[in-house]
């Protein structure tokens, strides 16, 4: 695909302190879009919702796993 490159991202969890990963195939081009203020949904529509979700925030599957542990 033209322009899209694989990047492994990182986000640290606020709440467990964990390291998680991703593989994420996305042009560098349309992430600065998504930075300088277009919605992610446009900037990056080839990506999934989870792939978006896990650009803007920590892996939302741990967190959520984490959280019913917790509360059970």
């Amino acid at each position: 695909m033209p322009g899209r490159t694989k990047y492994t991202i990182e986000r640290k969890s606020p709440f467990t302190g964990m390291v998680n990963q991703m593989e994420i195939e996305l042009d560098p081009n349309d992430y600065v879009n998504w930075k300088h203020g277009m919605n992610i949904q446009d900037a990056l529509p080839y990506l999934t919702a989870d792939e978006r979700e896990f650009i803007k925030t920590t892996d939302q599957k741990s967190r959520k796993k984490l959280l019913a542990q917790i509360f059970r």
